[in-house]
């Protein structure tokens, strides 16, 4: 009585958002529309979350190809201007081999892109490295606060489109987005 339990929650999984940007006027003139979007994560495997043993069971390092939900095609914005998000996020387990994160941090991936004049989406692969993520912070030796995609972070990506065949990919580490 009168005692309030105290809950400690930690996020298991790398959560991706992504943003999609026109890179050229050529984007615009081409009347480009991002139809699908697909991660391939290293690892796959059960989360449970309550009973007698939590955290990740059954992983596999049979890749997953990973869908991103929650829209129904979507035209890339037109040339200046902001980028806009597209679709709900996607959560992976974090890269790991033997439990260990990689130093080398990546995931590939493919933006499936089609004009109106198409019948099929074009898909163009990219290459999401964690070397690449900008402004992560550092403590205060000066000593970055993650080192890879870590589980309990979030990550804003932007995928310019310059055309059907070329894109660009930036990313930066941003704020959680509960329900996501």
């Amino acid at each position: 009585r009168g005692v309030q339990p105290t809950l400690k929650f930690e996020h298991q999984l790398v959560q991706f958002k992504f943003n999609i940007k026109s890179g050229s006027a050529k984007a615009e003139e081409e009347n480009l529309k991002v139809t699908a979007l697909t991660l391939d994560a290293l690892n796959r495997g059960d989360l449970y979350v309550a009973g007698e043993t939590l955290g990740f069971r059954n992983v596999s390092t049979t890749p997953a190809s990973l869908n991103l939900f929650g829209f129904d095609g979507y035209k890339v914005p037109n040339a200046g201007a902001e980028a806009a998000r597209i679709g709900d996020c996607i959560m992976v387990i974090p890269n790991t081999v033997n439990g260990l994160l990689q130093a080398d941090d990546t995931f590939s991936g493919k933006i499936y892109l089609t004009q109106e004049t198409m019948t099929e989406a074009v898909p163009v692969g990219f290459t999401l490295k964690f070397s690449d993520v900008k402004d992560v912070p550092v403590n205060s030796k000066n000593i970055p606060v993650i080192s890879a995609f870590e589980a309990g972070y979030s990550f804003d990506i932007t995928i310019k489109v310059y055309s059907l065949e070329k894109i660009e990919i930036s990313a930066e580490l941003a704020e959680w987005v509960n329900g996501g």
